[in-house]
């Protein structure tokens, strides 16, 4: 209920949101898999069925200056991303 209304009033302001979608976790998945568990808070288990289902939404509702360094974190691992 509230969450739309946010979400309107933050795009009147011209604030824009980004979600992180993982593709692929390339060649060092354990590396990526460390980096998406610090980003996100999880278990480890729960964070390697996350990136095994990719293409998967990594985090969302961030700003744009935050999802673009976590983009580069993670693409500095060899995962491809992709912004939205």
């Amino acid at each position: 209920m509230y969450t739309d209304f946010l979400y309107s009033l933050l795009e009147k302001l011209g604030i824009k949101l980004h979600s992180i979608i993982l593709l692929d976790s390339g060649k060092l998945k354990i590396k990526v898999i460390k980096e998406i568990r610090e980003i996100n808070n999880l278990s480890l288990k729960e964070t390697l069925e996350l990136v095994d289902k990719a293409p998967v939404l990594i985090k969302k509702t961030l700003s744009k200056s935050k999802a673009e360094k976590i983009k580069l974190r993670l693409e500095a691992l060899g995962a491809k991303i992709n912004l939205q």
